[in-house]
């Protein structure tokens, strides 16, 4: 296999096809990097069907669907298999100056397997300029990955995964480490607003999850026929740190799904300060939706943190929520 592989390179290089597999034997192939336009480009495409596409080694590797360019595609379809060795590589769903680039698994899977046991992570939306990028599995695919970060930079707005839907149940692993972020980093640096991440018909397993940082409007909906296990990780939504201008709006929805194994949850974590306050946070639990956690909800954690909510039933089926403890307003904290 070639060193690295870039399907449409440079403004102006536009609508390039990389189809591997398709009809016949299972088909292979080994590369160091792949990247699906590049520098400008738009338009460009890969599909893995039939097939098995290995990346990587054990020092260096990194993919990229719309890496500062706008308007790619990849698609792993049925018998595709797309294997990321590299473990200290990222796999990106638009990177820089990136919109619109779109990663679709449907009766797929992607194995973001480092050759040392570890895996990494996978970006939707990141770099200031990552907006309106989207992956969707579906269909019995499978995700493996060290975590999932939804717009993990301030800027990156408008970012979409979708796990699961239609077809035959899929399923998302987070391993080791194993983080959710949405709207936020790795790091709970400022990330950006107006992600979603959709679970429904699938389940997603992490360790942990935070839901924004510094960052306003970000929703996890976990919809009828989907879980969200986080492994008895801390669940945080609205987080505002210290040179935050506060985070704003940040929802966790859970509308007939399920959302289990959930260690302490804090919902509107401001720093206390006068400007990075936590406004308007919320778990919503409806229609049928069940919330099993293993520690306590804290409501409001800090001075000037308001309006951030807990909120069992309402419309439809009798919805359930269980916890050891539920704190509203700790000291300081407004109402």
């Amino acid at each position: 296999g070639a060193s690295a592989m870039t399907v449409g390179l440079g403004a102006g290089s536009s609508n390039n096809v990389l189809t591997i597999g398709g009809l016949g034997n299972a088909s292979s192939a080994t590369n160091l990097s792949i990247t699906v336009g590049s520098t400008a480009a738009r338009g460009n495409s890969l599909t893995i069907t039939n097939a098995t596409l290995i990346t990587g080694t054990a020092s260096s590797g990194s993919e990229t669907i719309g890496a500062n360019s706008s308007s790619n595609t990849a698609s792993i379809l049925a018998g595709g298999t797309w294997i990321a060795t590299a473990p200290l590589g990222e796999f990106y769903v638009g990177n820089g100056t990136a919109t619109g680039n779109v990663l679709t698994i449907n009766n797929g899977t992607l194995n973001s397997q480092g050759s040392n046991g570890n895996q990494s992570d996978v970006y939707v939306g990141s770099g200031s300029g990552g907006v309106g990028n989207s992956l969707t599995i579906s269909n019995n695919a499978q995700v493996f990955a060290n975590g999932l970060g939804i717009g993990t930079s301030a800027g990156a707005n408008s970012n979409t995964v979708n796990i699961g839907g239609l077809g035959t149940a899929s399923t998302w692993s987070n391993v080791n480490i194993g983080y959710l972020r949405v709207g936020t980093d790795i790091g709970q640096n400022l990330g950006g607003s107006y992600n979603t991440l959709n679970i429904s018909n699938a389940t997603l397993w992490s360790l942990e999850g935070y839901l924004a940082s510094g960052s306003s409007s970000n929703k996890v909906n976990v919809l009828t026929g989907g879980t969200w296990n986080t492994g008895n990780g801390i669940l945080t939504i609205g987080y505002a740190p210290a040179a935050s201008n506060g985070s704003t709006g940040n929802v966790v929805n859970i509308n007939g799904g399920i959302v289990t194994n959930v260690s302490t949850v804090s919902i509107g974590y401001g720093g206390g300060g006068t400007t990075n306050n936590a406004i308007g946070n919320g778990v919503s639990i409806a229609n049928g939706g069940k919330f099993w956690g293993n520690a306590g909800v804290i409501v409001g954690r800090s001075a000037g943190d308001i309006s951030n909510y807990f909120n069992v039933g309402g419309v439809g089926a009798t919805s359930v929520a269980s916890n050891t403890t539920i704190t509203v307003g700790n000291p300081g904290a407004g109402y």
